[in-house]
């Protein structure tokens, strides 16, 4: 006879399959979720959807999967998907002195505006311009599926697994902050 799964694992897999989920009502649900995340190596990192608070699956320290020469293999992300969200993180997080996450909203013109502007520098006119915005709106698209931004089409916002980034990579990023390429200011009117 196979063993049903209890309601941890399969809230546990829901949010692995999701990325994240409300944060449960029900207390008894959270702690739940909690226990079957720390069985795994795994705690639950709280944060905001459209629908009030949420939660997120980050490593418990010393969990995280190995890099380097551990044999796991990392996609590396295409130089536009990584100019993109430099432009994005730039935009979305005005004060560095502030955590990234959630941060603020921008305009996907102004974004893909910056985007153009550095893109010009290398002599890209008419066809070839229009193609580096195609690229960039699909690395745009690319980077709310992989939840770094948040997945509404309607303005470019960090994502929900901004929230997961450890402290000593966000001191780094404050460090090159004024490096990011900075959009320019948003037209009104």
């Amino acid at each position: 006879m196979v063993e049903m799964p209890r309601d941890g694992a399969v809230m546990l897999a829901r949010l692995r399959a999701t990325r994240g989920l409300s944060r449960p009502h029900d207390p008894a649900k959270l702690r739940t979720l909690r226990a079957a995340a720390g069985r795994a190596g795994r705690v639950l990192i709280q944060t905001r959807t459209g629908d009030g608070p949420g939660v997120l699956l980050g490593w418990l320290e010393g969990s995280e999967p190995p890099g380097g020469d551990a044999g796991v293999g990392r996609r590396q992300a295409a130089p536009t998907v990584l100019l993109t969200f430099a432009v994005c993180l730039r935009a979305c997080w005005p004060d560095p002195t502030h955590e990234p996450y959630p941060g603020a909203a921008a305009s996907e013109r102004q974004v893909l505006a910056a985007l153009a502007a550095l893109t010009s520098d290398v002599g890209q006119v008419g066809e070839a311009s229009r193609g580096a915005e195609r690229h960039h709106k699909g690395a745009l698209r690319l980077l709310r599926a992989t939840g770094l931004l948040d997945p509404d089409p309607e303005c470019v916002r960090l994502g929900p697994v901004v929230a997961l980034w450890p402290p000593a990579d966000v001191a780094c990023l404050r460090t090159f902050y004024q490096q990011l390429p900075a959009p320019p200011p948003e037209e009104t009117g």
